[in-house]
């Protein structure tokens, strides 16, 4: 039993451990709390930072899905490439 309790222990705290919280999944009460954690967060949206609130704060061939601004073709993209709808570096 208790090398049960001390597995499950040891799992769960590795499993907290590697899912550090992104400032998308840090709680918020304002858009100055998102800013400060991370300058893509622009927007407290239901108490998560989020990186937009509508496709256009977005920028054009781009849409705001879920709080993330997502690419669907490198036009998108400007010197970079769309990759299953986010712009990275080619």
């Amino acid at each position: 039993m208790r090398t049960w309790a001390a597995w499950v222990s040891t799992a769960l705290f590795m499993v907290v451990a590697g899912c550090a919280p992104s400032p998308r999944n840090v709680a918020c009460s304002n858009d100055g709390e998102c800013q400060k954690d991370d300058a893509r967060f622009h927007y407290c949206l239901e108490s998560r930072c989020v990186e937009c609130v509508g496709s256009a704060s977005c920028g054009e061939g781009r849409t705001c899905t879920d709080g993330a601004c997502t690419c669907s073709s490198d036009v998108a993209c400007p010197g970079q490439r769309c990759d299953e709808g986010v712009c990275k570096p080619r």
